[in-house]
């Protein structure tokens, strides 16, 4: 099985996409996370990434044809869509098919770096799917504050197959001085393998707001320390290559 790691400031980030087997894909999961409903808001903005046909990472919709994942999702050489719905499984649930995708100047598939990639839709989301807000160059995310984190994903590794959308209710550990990034600690709730480019949802004023991008984990156990990336420090650069959000 080949997995994907980098190096970030001294200490070995394992990237979160799901990775090529002989077996199948790795998908990603919620660590004890709870199911979501087909009314919950986060069944409505958080999708999953389709490469080749098979689910491999998690998204958020935060407009009508524009989904931010992370930069180590997309591969070179493979077609990527973007699929709407609870079951990643389900062959039949709208799927549309992504145009064209962007990663940051700062990031290096060897090295890491800037882990966050735009994707454009060739068409607008389905009805009844809802962008949500993102958070602006100056929103400031600070220890403890609280945050949902979403994905589809295998219950043990005996399955495979994706399964469908859980969350669960996180806390922020630590945010980097330049704001590039956050952390959580993993314990009895937590990301783990395949669930990169999910969201950190935070809630303010009762919405829904885009505060990170699920990057990576310590440990292959997914125990330690997680890492997401600031939607906020990136959003220059998103709007430079899609346009206002």
């Amino acid at each position: 099985m080949i997995q994907k790691s980098l190096v970030s400031s001294s200490l070995a980030i394992i990237l979160l996409a799901s990775v090529m087997s002989n077996a199948g894909k790795i998908s990603p999961r919620i660590i004890n996370g709870i199911p979501v409903s087909s009314t919950d808001p986060i069944a409505k903005s958080t999708v999953s990434i389709i490469e080749d046909g098979a689910a491999v990472c998690t998204g958020t919709l935060v407009r009508k044809d524009v989904v931010i994942t992370a930069a180590h999702c997309p591969v070179p050489g493979s077609k990527y869509g973007v699929r709407f719905g609870l079951d990643p499984n389900n062959a039949s649930a709208p799927t549309i098919p992504v145009s064209r995708y962007f990663l940051p100047p700062g990031w290096d598939p060897l090295k890491g770096g800037a882990d966050i990639a735009v994707m454009k839709l060739s068409q607008n989301a389905p009805a009844g799917f809802v962008p949500v807000a993102t958070f602006g160059t100056s929103d400031e995310i600070n220890h403890n504050d609280n945050f949902v984190t979403a994905g589809f994903g295998i219950t043990d590794a005996s399955d495979w197959n994706m399964k469908p959308l859980r969350k669960a209710d996180i806390r922020v550990l630590h945010t980097a001085d330049d704001s590039e990034h956050f952390t959580m600690k993993q314990g009895p709730y937590g990301v783990c393998f395949g669930d990169s480019g999910g969201p950190a949802y935070f809630i303010i004023n009762g919405a829904l707001v885009l505060g990170g991008v699920t990057e990576g984990v310590l440990n292959y156990q997914c125990k330690g320390i997680s890492w997401f990336k600031n939607v906020g420090y990136y959003r220059s650069w998103i709007e430079s290559v899609v346009g206002p959000l």
